[in-house]
Formats: structure tokens, C-alpha cells, sequence
């Protein structure tokens, strides 16, 4: 089955509920998670991953980088009140218009790549 590869709508819909998933088990292992229910830092983190494994999308792709974090935020406190909601989405709103969302360039993702891979091969 790994012979062939998820794509367009396929590869969209693998990859938002993968991050989702992923983002919802970090965030979890977090104490006292729940407490952080509004909070901009979370928010924020939230953000930026999604950023960076989205990343730019295609001419095809239909995903929304906006849902998937609030698809994230409804997983974690699945009573999430309307309220909330507006609030989150005016968070994602400030941090993209005031560019705090940013992607990792490309010589700081190898050197983080190298830096884990030394310190797993001498640590």
C-alpha cells in the first residue's frame, strides 16, 4: 500500500486530521491543560504548527489553516462556547495580521534535524 501516495483531497484531508491529532495528544500531555482553554500563548503554538506543517498550499488543496486550529480547540475542550469560539478566531486574526505566524526558513529546520540527530548519536 505504500507503493502509491495520498493525493489532492486525500493527501488534504490525511494531513489536517494527522496535525489535529498530533497537536491534541501534545497539548494533552501538558498539566492542567484545561486551564489554558483562552490562552493566547496556546493559541499561538497552535498556530505556528500548523503553520509549518501546512505550510504553503497547493492550487488544489482545500485546506483551511484557521479550522484546523479551531478543529484542535475542539478537541481539547469539546465545550467550547460560541464566545469562545469568536474569541479564538479573533486571536488567529491578530497574530496573522500582526505576522506573528511565521514558517521556520529552511537552514533552521536542517540545523535543528542535525542538532537532534547529534545528540541522539553522543547523548
Amino acid at each position: 500500500m505504500d507503493l502509491v501516495s495520498f493525493e489532492n483531497s486525500l493527501d488534504d484531508h490525511n494531513t489536517t486530521y494527522t496535525t489535529v491529532d498530533a497537536l491534541v495528544q501534545k497539548i494533552q500531555s501538558i498539566p492542567n491543560h484545561q486551564a489554558l482553554k483562552l490562552d493566547m500563548e496556546l493559541t499561538l503554538y497552535v498556530c505556528k504548527v500548523v503553520e509549518e506543517v501546512i505550510g504553503k498550499k497547493s492550487k488544489t488543496s482545500t485546506v483551511d489553516k484557521g479550522t484546523i486550529v479551531l478543529s484542535v480547540f475542539q478537541a481539547i475542550f469539546p465545550r467550547l462556547s460560541d464566545e469562545d469560539t469568536a474569541y479564538i478566531k479573533n486571536q488567529i486574526q491578530y497574530f496573522w495580521s500582526n505576522k506573528m505566524i511565521k514558517r521556520r526558513g529552511l537552514l533552521i529546520k536542517y540545523g535543528i534535524f542535525a542538532f537532534n540527530l547529534l545528540k541522539k548519536k553522543f547523548g
